[in-house]
């Protein structure tokens, strides 16, 4: 019952439209921990029985081998006619941070929710590297990569550091963000590093749609 309410509120809530040439196509995100207590072949009973055929399974990353393996008799179930997405979180990473906490966020806001530092090489390399692990493994019909934007920031002494080198200027976060013309620049800087990543993915991951 608690996936098939989930499954309800996915589909008024999260509902994917998109036509091609065997008509409209329905796409649900589904958590990946309602396979806890519900078994995969009734999952895809519900998901065939509301005309749903692809699925952005939300995956966490870095997953374990348990979940892999979840996710790998969910896949073999689904058969060729429910595509599977995995929807991977990119900077808002708890679990990645419980073990690389040097890579957090640092941010002039209050923030409630670990946010990894997209300036990060560590953090970058890891990533790419595991979606390359996890698509030839579970080889999916696409990535889905959400939370992939980040706060104001990061201001952490290191990212100040090389902004200035950038520019020209010793800058402090006063500087940056008191001058809508040296926060715009740094937007574009801060954003260009994360663009990197995306090319990066498909550069060095061309299975990855």
């Amino acid at each position: 019952m608690r996936f098939l309410s989930c499954l309800v509120l996915g589909l008024l809530v999260c509902l994917s439209a998109a036509a091609g040439e065997d008509g409209p196509s329905l796409g649900v995100w589904m958590r990946l921990d309602l396979l806890d207590d519900t078994q995969p072949g009734d999952v895809v009973a519900s998901l065939r029985e509301f005309g749903v055929n692809a699925v952005f399974l939300l995956t966490p990353f870095p997953p374990e081998e348990d979940e892999l393996g979840k996710i790998e008799e969910l896949d073999g179930i689904l058969g060729h006619d429910i595509d599977l997405h995995l929807w991977l979180t990119v900077y808002r990473n708890g679990r990645y941070l419980a073990d690389n906490p040097n890579e957090s966020f640092v941010s002039t806001e209050a923030l409630e929710d670990p946010w990894i530092n997209p300036l990060g090489t560590k953090f970058r390399d890891d990533f790419i590297e595991g979606v390359g692990e996890i698509v030839t493994r579970l080889g999916p019909d696409g990535v889905f990569l959400d939370y992939f934007y980040v706060p104001l920031g990061p201001f952490d002494n290191l990212t100040l550091e090389s902004f200035s080198d950038y520019m020209g200027a010793n800058l402090t976060v006063p500087n940056i963000t008191n001058s809508p013309e040296t926060l715009g620049r740094f937007f574009e800087w801060r954003n260009e590093a994360m663009f990197e990543t995306l090319r990066s993915i498909r550069r060095e991951i061309p299975e990855v749609d």
